[in-house]
């Protein structure tokens, strides 16, 4: 039995507008993103995938706007956001928002508003391209802090300064048929090389983590829900391999073709499998 089972969290004040409140962009473009999808066989989840769009869009501009003039006036609050332990893997969150309010505007708007689908994938192109240097910054530095930097207790929450670079995989999968055929091999080969920087540097940090709470101290009752962040990047990671292989197989010889959709499918199952350990860990804490 955990000790402090019995002992409620103390009440923290509510953190100001920034990097903090983009699980909130982020989690409600997702939502978009699944009520379109699934609207064949959910009624109204089509309008109310447009509703979830509006909300991240409003949720994002208030949140950057907010937190862009707190930092020109008072420049600490930026200093502070990039290099508290507490706060900086939020940078990560920061990507992750604004790729995921890109993802969902390219298949709400499109749906709903086909004379628009241009203006949307152009606005996916440009949210891809902002959401993935803030999340390859923010994995890049957060890794490199680690080596050099006492960072306090390992988190889970560590793991989202690195995710960005997964998602921008996907994503970047997801739009390269919207692109120029002559930069769609670039932008795939850029994808892929976000996958590898997000995957090794998620080994490296969880393994640290994991080992901390499963062998020195348990994770903290108000951070537990953080220990589904790791499954977070597991399950973008498989959709990632799907996605990029869909997208590789038209340009590479006959041979490879199934091969590269065998390779994905080989490491989503190896991946699936070997997160059950976690997601029994993440339930249990």
């Amino acid at each position: 039995m955990r000790g402090d089972a019995h002992t409620p969290p103390q009440a923290s004040p509510l953190p100001s507008a920034g990097p903090i409140w983009f699980p909130s962009v982020m989690g409600t473009g997702i939502l978009g993103t699944l009520l379109q999808s699934h609207a064949h066989h959910l009624p109204g989840a089509e309008y109310g995938a447009l509703v979830s769009l509006a909300l991240s869009w409003v949720l994002l501009a208030v949140i950057s706007l907010i937190f862009i003039f707190r930092s020109l006036r008072h420049p600490s609050v930026f200093i502070e956001s990039v290099t508290s332990p507490a706060i900086a893997p939020f940078w990560g969150a920061v990507s992750l928002g604004i790729m995921s309010v890109g993802s969902a505007t390219s298949l709400v708007i499109p749906t709903h508003f086909p004379s628009l689908a241009p203006i949307a994938w152009a606005v996916e192109s440009i949210m891809w391209i902002i959401g993935t240097i803030i999340g390859i910054i923010s994995a890049i530095t957060f890794g490199v802090r680690l080596l050099g930097l006492n960072l306090g207790t390992p988190s889970t929450i560590w793991g989202l300064a690195i995710v960005g670079p997964m998602l921008s995989a996907t994503t970047g999968a997801t739009l390269a048929p919207h692109i120029r055929s002559e930069n769609m091999p670039f932008l795939l080969f850029f994808a892929g090389v976000c996958f590898f920087l997000s995957f090794f540097l998620g080994l490296l940090i969880f393994a640290y983590t994991y080992h901390y709470h499963w062998r020195i101290a348990p994770i903290p009752l108000e951070k537990s829900a953080s220990a589904w962040i790791p499954l977070g990047l597991v399950g973008q990671s498989m959709a990632a391999a799907q996605a990029l292989a869909l997208q590789v197989r038209p340009m590479v010889r006959p041979i490879m073709q199934d091969a590269s959709a065998s390779i994905a499918n080989f490491y989503s199952w190896v991946i699936f499998f070997g997160s059950i350990p976690l997601i029994i860990w993440a339930l249990k804490v």
